[in-house]
């Protein structure tokens, strides 16, 4: 009935042993707990069987002491060796039996902790996971705060500054170009923002178009070359792609905001010496690289550079402008192009920042017409057309009206989608339509359908501040010309009218 009863019981394995360290009995669980059959421990030693080599003396000097004191050996976790040598911790208890008075045992009753510590390592790093996670979180949104109120700070303050005080015209350009420069910061954190979110809701997709790569990195390089410059820093560019090999089907946007990225983090972290950008084609990859003389990243940290939100640690004394955001998005949009990107750093002896892409060769681009002389402007191409803004937001109406005023024939206004599509259906002939998508009673898309009902001849022209890829699709596939997004520059609104307008 005893064996009967320790044979039926599962994940507990019960011996039993003489004074002398025999096996006397064997339950069932014990081969799954130590893989020893009750046949195979028939005449063997428990110190043989179970015992470490390095627990051998002091388990015998208690078993020992138990059976000559008739004490009982202490319950607890120890580590026992299996059939196969290796180890397993167990919980085990003691019990000394006195069997009819003529001869005693010793049965040990056993516990394998296995699964147990497993899933108490588990919790504790899921523990330490969700405490890591919270600690970002807290971080994340310190550091929102500052990204956002330092350039509101600016922004604001100079300008509280400008209307009540009368400066000389330097110190008014200084504090305008702070203001512009706060405006520009706040706008990169908050299209950082834009981006992570629509990484994480898997909105990103993939527009492919020939790109010329010797272009686009000559491109960047002219444009952050200044702002190196007032570093003092040498932007440097080495580059060993033959122009037949340049154009590849890519996503422009992405391989620039990538590289962007790079250079930017690099001028960021490099306060003496020089910035590198180097692009070449390896077998059917191209390999870029951006390399500095900057301040490098420690050891313990370079496990977390491509990390969201890293950048946020407030304990981090080398912490600089940014939302931390930059490099993740970067991972992320290399890794939908197909590529890989990686890194290697010395603490204080710069960076080098490096990613592949295929080299997936496109047709030759198709010959395009002349560029626009350098010398077009708004006036050239607008002093005789009629312009409808179509706004509801005050300030955007505003700030276009001042944009516009004096280089066009005439301006005219209306805050709804209704009113806009009365005043193309009066009759007034209506060249140009700047018509903000999100407006009331009738949205930006309808009104731009119905007015191409009517004409074809007008340039609708699409501006929202929804910073969705979908949009730009959805206003094209409106009958709108063209679309731009908020906020928009006197530099952009050129850009688009010198494509439409100059044949």
């Amino acid at each position: 009935r005893f064996r009967l009863i320790f044979d039926e019981v599962e994940n507990i394995a019960v011996q039993g042993y003489d004074k002398h360290g025999n096996v006397c009995f064997w339950n069932q669980a014990n081969e799954d707990v130590y893989g020893y059959t009750s046949k195979e421990t028939e005449g063997k030693n428990v110190f043989d069987l179970l015992i470490p080599p390095e627990d051998k003396n002091s388990f015998r000097d208690e078993f020992n002491r138990a059976f000559k004191n008739k004490e009982q050996i202490p319950s607890g976790e120890y580590i026992m060796k299996k059939k196969d040598g290796t180890n397993v911790p167990v919980y085990s208890n003691f019990i000394l039996v006195n069997v009819l008075g003529k001869y005693e045992e010793l049965y040990r009753i056993d516990i394998d902790l296995t699964e147990r510590i497993k899933v108490k390592e588990e919790l504790i790093k899921a523990k330490e996971k969700a405490e890591e996670s919270d600690r970002l979180k807290s971080a994340f949104l310190a550091n929102m705060s500052h990204e956002i109120r330092t350039p509101m700070n600016g922004i604001l303050g100079f300008t509280n500054l400008l209307q009540e005080t009368t400066f000389e015209r330097d110190k008014m350009l200084q504090y305008l170009s702070i203001i512009e420069k706060s405006g520009e910061r706040m706008l990169n954190t908050i299209n950082d923002l834009v981006d992570i979110s629509k990484i994480e809701a898997g909105e990103v997709t993939i527009t492919r178009e020939q790109v010329n790569i010797n272009n686009l990195m000559y491109e960047l390089y002219s444009f952050f070359r200044p702002e190196a410059g007032q570093k003092g820093l040498d932007l440097i560019t080495k580059r060993t792609l033959p122009e037949e090999e340049a154009i590849i089907e890519t996503d422009h946007k992405k391989l620039s905001s990538v590289i962007t990225n790079l250079i930017k983090n690099a001028i960021k972290y490099t306060d003496e010496g020089k910035i590198e950008l180097t692009w070449e084609r390896k077998e059917n990859q191209l390999f870029f690289q951006v390399t500095d003389t900057g301040i490098g990243i420690p050891q313990s940290r370079q496990h977390a550079v491509f990390d969201r939100f890293v950048q946020a640690d407030p304990e981090d004394v080398e912490v600089r402008e940014g939302s931390g955001l930059g490099l993740a998005i970067s991972k992320s949009y290399v890794e939908m192009l197909g590529g890989d990107i990686g890194f290697s750093s010395v603490e204080g002896n710069g960076s080098k920042f490096w990613f592949t892409l295929p080299a997936i060769r496109a047709e030759e681009m198709h010959e395009q017409s002349g560029p626009v002389t350098e010398d077009t402007n708004l006036h050239d191409l607008l002093k005789n057309k009629r312009i409808l803004i179509v706004e509801d937001e005050e300030v955007s109406d505003l700030y276009l009206t001042e944009l516009l005023n004096g280089k066009c024939k005439e301006i005219l206004h209306s805050s709804d989608g209704k009113e806009a599509l009365d005043l193309v259906m009066s009759g007034i002939n209506i060249d140009i339509i700047l018509l903000d998508i999100k407006i009331p009673k009738i949205n930006g898309f309808d009104v731009a359908r119905k007015v191409r009902e009517i004409s074809n001849e007008i340039l609708i022209i699409a501006q929202t501040a929804y910073a969705h890829e979908g949009v730009e699709k959805k206003a094209l596939t409106a009958c709108c010309n063209d679309y731009v997004s908020k906020p928009i520059s006197s530099q952009n609104l050129l850009d688009i009218f010198k494509k439409h307008l100059t044949g």
